[in-house]
């Protein structure tokens, strides 16, 4: 017979049922799979043992390793300053949205907060993101290294200090 022992972490399960002994004629095969789901970020290391009724041969270790990944998403420029914009004209500003991560990181709003109404938001969906059809159930995916451009225009309509933030979701 041939039996299974037991994982050593939590980041991986086997698909199978783990009922054993198996029992294996010469010549048969068992396909065992294993899911790899990281708890955490960084490299993992996990085994298999297989130990069977075999006495001229030890038991067989089988080594497992992966890496877990996240996105990380990260804005360019950040904060983005329109310095001093003369009332009645418009100055707009491109920004970066940018997965620096190792995984999809999938954006279901982008929206500018705590802003008056001298601010607006525009993206073209050719190179940037369609912000009308953008939602949770309409999620936009950048993979990992890929950019996307959303563009923030300013026409003050008086003098003072305007702020806004860039929320995304």
């Amino acid at each position: 017979g041939v039996q299974l022992g037991s994982l050593g972490t939590d980041n991986l399960d086997l698909r199978e049922d783990l009922r054993s002994p198996w029992y294996l004629n010469r010549g048969d095969l068992l396909e065992i799979s294993v899911i790899f789901h990281p708890v955490g970020v960084g490299d993992h290391l996990d085994r298999i043992v297989i130990v069977s009724n075999d006495e001229s041969r030890p038991p067989l270790e089988v080594r497992l390793s992966g890496r877990g990944v996240v996105p990380d998403l990260q804005v360019n420029p950040s904060p983005v300053d329109f310095a001093d914009v003369r009332v009645g004209l418009s100055v707009s500003r491109e920004v970066q949205l940018v997965n620096a991560g190792g995984a999809d990181l999938s954006i279901t709003g982008i929206q500018l907060v705590s802003a008056s109404g001298e601010f607006e938001l525009s993206s073209d969906p050719a190179d940037g993101f369609d912000l009308a059809n953008l939602s949770a159930d309409n999620p936009q995916v950048l993979i990992p290294a890929e950019s996307r451009l959303v563009t923030i225009v300013l026409t003050p309509a008086d003098t003072g200090t305007e702020t806004a933030q860039l929320q995304i979701e």
